[in-house]
């Protein structure tokens, strides 16, 4: 794949000769083209791009300059255009000129029109045309990862920096879409990372490595729910501590990890062992000088990990000071972020939990109006497509659930269930996150006695259950997540009667209950043809499928009806 330095001066080659081209012969097509302007900010990227990894090789700023310019302005010239070509060929223009390279490349009637068109109607016109300097973070993410993966293939060995570079890369961009490609990438490339350090490295670095990896194998049991994911997160990030210093700046942000990672696997096995370790190294982390402790982004993080883990002891135990505390450090987590920072979101929902949580313990109303407003900053701060969007619409509309129980206001009950209903159809999120939504559609439905609604909400539910317990995990994942969802089919077939549906109330009850059992008929292939072209590969198959039914957890083969 070409560099970024090559893309760059191809890109320019290719716009100089649409200027050419309309210059010599007035081709309008040459310059007007749809794709022309997009050269220019590809351009501008590449040369960037160019000027961080490899030191320089592209145009000069002067070229980018007087190449964007002229295209506009011939852009100008040719009209109609769609953009405001004239305002951009003049920003670049000016740019230009103060960079005392434009004696003879401005042409002279732009100059005029530069001296007497008020600056105010062409300032800033070339970044909003050429979108230089504002280009989508996806878009950046997917311009880089290519470039990247390219320079890591021709320095496997000795370039550590863009290890880590491309690593981050590929995590920002699974957080931005929800592909767990990348975020599998990622994490094959941190194994790999552990098994070429040098050993005159390997002291120094091993323990960093480690925490990254061991976060990102929690981000994955978060998103699929493979058990043996945060087993070995926590088994990770607990030798990234045993290789890191005491003092080292890492260890507060590994602890925290770690106690995210033991939050996770409590959430699943619900061992109290787990959460009270959760709680012990979040708390720590927030206490040790140092590393995230010392800066505000990095300490509001800390004080949230630290919330979260507060507030599931106080649902485990119901013990206020748990609770409390959990406040407090999430009111000083958000605190400590600026109003545009992409985590707010998150932060101000594990606050409106909290206050939930304290509302169904005092039954202080002014909580749940808090928490109302904060999960509807939490939505509105999160961009349509977010795979973290739909878990504030379930947060929202479980809380706006609560406010009609206790009011009776037919608003808020009719919004609980939009909110949700919205929240099933967000396809990036994880999926557990979407039978939640899809819950909470249900549960809302069936406070307005509308059981036909409540029926489809709960249906949603279970017809999400076979993705969430999907083939890919072990047969111990997949049985512990429909245990958490055990009464789901009741409900639906409950509601399915009541809006008199009997026979869907049936079905539904046979989907819930076969699961499992759907899953392991489908492996059951008939093999002869395969046997017949392959017989090494069908007793593979055969190996795979009996592995594939092999028990696991005695908790049932599904959903009871």
């Amino acid at each position: 794949m070409p560099t970024a330095s090559e893309q760059a001066i191809a890109l320019a080659g290719t716009i100089a000769a649409r200027i050419g081209a309309y210059r010599r012969s007035g081709d309008a097509a040459a310059v007007l083209a749809p794709e022309a302007v997009e050269e220019v900010r590809r351009l501008w990227l590449a040369t960037v791009y160019a000027a961080l990894w490899e030191g320089g090789g592209g145009p000069a700023e002067w070229e980018l300059l007087a190449l964007s310019g002229w295209l506009h302005w011939c852009r100008h010239l040719a009209g109609p255009s769609p953009a405001d070509d004239h305002a951009a060929a003049l920003d670049h223009f000016s740019e230009l000129l103060l960079h005392r390279q434009g004696d003879e490349i401005v042409p002279e009637r732009a100059r005029r029109d530069i001296d007497e068109i008020p600056r105010e109607r062409w300032d800033g016109a070339a970044a909003r045309v050429d979108r230089i300097g504002d280009t989508p973070e996806l878009e950046r993410i997917d311009f880089e990862l290519p470039l990247l993966r390219d320079r890591l293939a021709r320095t496997p060995d000795a370039d550590f920096a863009t290890h880590d570079l491309l690593t981050g890369r590929l995590r920002e961009r699974f957080e931005l879409s929800g592909d767990i490609r990348f975020l599998n990438e990622a994490i094959d490339l941190k194994r790999d990372v552990l098994e070429r350090l040098p050993r005159r490295r390997r002291r120094l670095a091993h323990g960093i490595v480690l925490s990254g990896l061991g976060t990102m194998l929690t981000i994955r049991f978060g998103h699929l729910g493979e058990l043996y994911d945060v087993d070995e997160a926590i088994e990770v990030l607990r030798r990234s501590l045993t290789a890191l210093r005491r003092r080292d700046p890492a260890r507060p942000t590994t602890l925290s990890a770690l106690g995210v990672a033991l939050r996770g696997r409590y959430d699943r096995v619900r061992n109290p062992a787990d959460l009270d370790a959760a709680v012990d190294a979040c708390r720590a982390a927030t206490v040790i000088p140092g590393g995230a402790g010392t800066t505000l982004l990095g300490r509001a993080e800390l004080l949230s990990n630290l919330g979260v883990v507060l507030q599931i002891r106080f649902e485990a135990h119901r013990r206020l000071p748990d609770l409390t505390e959990a406040i407090e450090a999430l009111r000083e987590a958000i605190t400590l972020l600026p109003p545009d920072d992409p985590e707010l979101p998150g932060y101000v929902s594990n606050l409106g939990l909290a206050l939930c949580h304290r509302f169904d313990a005092t039954g202080a109303a002014e909580d749940l109006d808090e928490a109302v407003r904060l999960f509807e900053a939490a939505v509105d701060g999160t961009p349509d497509g977010h795979p973290d969007r739909v878990m504030y619409l379930s947060n929202l509309s479980g809380t706006l659930q609560s406010r009609h129980a206790l009011s009776n206001r037919p608003l808020d009950g009719r919004r609980a269930r939009d909110t949700a209903y919205e929240g099933v159809a967000v396809r990036s999120s994880p999926v557990a996150e979407r039978v939640k939504a899809a819950h909470h559609w249900g549960r809302s439905a069936a406070a307005m006695a509308d059981w036909a609604d409540a029926a489809d909400g709960f249906a949603a539910a279970v017809d999400l259950l076979p993705l969430l317990a999907w083939r890919g995990l072990n047969r111990t994942s997949r049985e512990l997540l429909l245990l958490d969802w055990r009464h789901l089919t009741d409900n639906a077939a409950a509601c399915a009667c009541a809006a008199g549906d009997p026979a869907r109330a049936l079905c539904l009850l046979e989907v819930g209950r076969a699961v499992l059992w759907t899953q392991q008929l489908d492996t059951r292939t008939d093999l002869t043809a395969v046997r017949a072209a392959d017989p090494a590969l069908a007793d593979r198959l055969l190996t795979v499928a009996n592995g594939m039914e092999a028990p696991g957890l005695a908790v049932g083969t599904g959903l009871s009806g």
